[in-house]
């Protein structure tokens, strides 16, 4: 009699282990941002970035999304809750040869290299996105939530898309006397 109910308790214990273990293994999540910019109120992006995609996925969704030409250099910069920045990440590597920064533990990130959940920690991490540094295009990037992605869709996802980075400037008739 103890025998069996030790043996049940076992199986329920796999059991449970198993459908625990199988649920997280397989459940992906997904990071949902919103994208705003100082110099156009109405702007607003919504995109879900899977955990496991890197920053370059998501700067190519920004790229498309913004309808920016793509061929600029471009940032993430980590911010404190105070968008101030911390921690630069980089479209590709600017570091000279000089090994200063890594000596400062300040090594460069570069986005292709650097999947959102390895980098993010804070579930309201605050980001600043530049494009183009001659433009200085500056996006604000708040994480509004990480919940399970619906992997029926690809990903990266812009789930709310409204007004353009650049408000359109009206043309002004001049009428001279």
């Amino acid at each position: 009699r103890i025998e069996t109910c030790i043996k049940n308790w076992q199986a329920l214990f796999e059991v449970i282990f198993f459908c625990i273990f199988v649920q997280n293994f397989h459940c992906m999540h997904a990071y949902k941002f919103r994208i705003t910019s100082d110099e156009n109120d109405e702007f607003l992006r919504e995109i879900d970035v899977l955990a496991n995609q890197t920053f370059e996925d998501f700067h190519k969704s920004l790229v498309n999304t913004c309808k920016f030409a793509g061929n600029e250099l471009a940032s993430f910069y980590l911010c404190d809750n105070q968008w101030r920045k911390r921690r630069e990440i980089t479209l590709m590597d600017m570091n000279m040869g000089g090994d200063d920064d890594e000596k400062h533990g300040d090594s460069t990130i570069i986005m292709k290299d650097a999947k959102l959940n390895q980098i993010i920690d804070d579930p309201h991490q605050k980001m600043l996105y530049v494009y183009d540094y001659l433009k200085m295009i500056t996006l604000n990037i708040e994480l509004l939530k990480i919940a399970p992605a619906d992997m029926t869709y690809h990903f990266p996802v812009v789930s709310k898309e409204i007004s353009e980075i650049l408000k359109k400037k009206k043309k002004t008739t001049k009428i001279i006397d």
